[in-house]
């Protein structure tokens, strides 16, 4: 495919950088002039890329250029998923996924930014979460279109040598146990929400922004302190008023940086990969899985997590036999999967469903104790 047009557009657009992300060199051109410091801020913490071939272009635009920038490619080769936040077009070359074109849909006055920002989790508009957006809506749904890499539903941390994923559905453990290590235990950060594994076992940082909920530093002032220490009063009454309808009712994202001493950047091995789950028991119960095993669970809450927009996918007409339609990237994570987690302890962890928050971290950090004891003994 020719990317001529497109290309002059991006070479004449002065903000452009190049990172390694997900063992990708990816050329991040920002179009959209305000929005482009506080992208290129939070990116700033992936390595260096190199501008060379089969880079991965993503063009972040001003949303009344994104038909015109779209049209520039035959319609045959893209894929649009826009949503109610943002317009989002994926761009192929010979099935290989080349381009991601985004837009931000920004409020139409100063009063709609600031509802967005008052009814947000975060208390943020579009805008101010734009590296938030980049990460859940542009850099993880283009792993869907990409061979090799496979997204995995969890947090992980680099505890001495051994890289230890977290998974499991959303509001199960993960960031708990991500904070318990990194923050009290002196682990290194490696990801938050969603990692990044190869098919030889290896993950690279995904370094978005962790997002902590009121429940994940209640009783913990230190913490509280570093995410609204130098915020606005409002933001603090934000904070204050919805934590009272509900812990799990605010969150705030901060820098891996600010928030823990040490931060992965580079590609590393896993050891270990425990599967969270709630459940009736009384009790942990610590279960070892077959990769076939810890495969199809994990792919399981993926499709879970992918729901809306693999809907999305599903509503372009993309013919089942298409390797974008949903049952065929699921296969494929499955099949992918399966041969990663050869290489891979796997296991997973049973918690009682009204287990309280500071017992189960207690616990967990037990379950650990219990593994680092038998390695020695080995």
């Amino acid at each position: 495919m020719a990317f001529s047009t497109a290309d002059e557009f991006s070479n004449n657009t002065k903000n452009t950088e190049v990172f390694k992300i997900f063992g990708k060199n990816v050329q991040v051109v920002c179009r959209d002039t305000e929005l482009a410091g506080l992208l290129f801020r939070e990116l700033s913490a992936y390595p260096q890329g190199e501008n060379k071939e089969n880079v991965l272009r993503i063009e972040i635009l001003e949303e009344q250029d994104f038909d015109q920038q779209a049209g520039v490619f035959p319609e045959e080769n893209r894929i649009h998923a826009d949503n109610r936040l943002a317009r989002l077009c994926f761009v192929f070359d010979e099935n290989q996924l080349a381009r991601i074109l985004y837009a931000v849909r920004k409020p139409v006055n100063r009063i709609h930014g600031w509802l967005q920002r008052w009814r947000s989790l975060g208390y943020n508009n579009r805008q101010e979460r734009i590296g938030q957006m980049f990460h859940e809506q542009v850099l993880v749904p283009g792993l869907v279109f990409q061979v090799g890499v496979y997204p995995i539903h969890s947090s992980a941390i680099k505890m001495g040598d051994e890289v230890i994923l977290f998974g499991g559905y959303g509001g199960v453990g993960k960031t708990s146990l991500e904070l318990e290590f990194c923050y009290e235990g002196g682990a290194s950060f490696v990801a938050d929400d969603i990692c990044v594994l190869s098919a030889k076992g290896t993950v690279f940082p995904n370094l978005n922004y962790p997002k902590l909920y009121a429940y994940n530093v209640n009783g913990k002032p230190e913490i509280e302190q570093r995410l609204l220490g130098n915020v606005s009063a409002a933001n603090r009454m934000h904070w204050k008023y919805q934590s009272m309808k509900g812990l799990a009712k605010v969150r705030r994202r901060i820098s891996p940086g600010e928030l823990y001493e040490h931060f992965e950047r580079k590609e590393l091995p896993v050891s270990w990969y425990l599967i969270l789950k709630r459940d009736e028991g009384s009790s942990i119960v610590t279960e070892t899985l077959s990769a076939e095993e810890a495969a199809a669970e994990t792919v399981k809450i993926l499709e879970s997590e992918f729901k809306l927009f693999f809907e999305r996918l599903k509503k372009t007409n993309i013919s089942s036999d298409s390797p974008f339609h949903p049952a065929q990237i699921t296969g494929r994570w499955r099949e992918g999967l399966e041969k990663a987690f050869t290489r891979l302890d796997c296991r997973r962890i049973s918690i009682p469903g009204d287990m309280p928050h500071e017992e189960f971290k207690s616990k967990m950090k037990e379950v650990f104790k219990q593994r680092i004891k038998r390695d020695a003994e080995v």
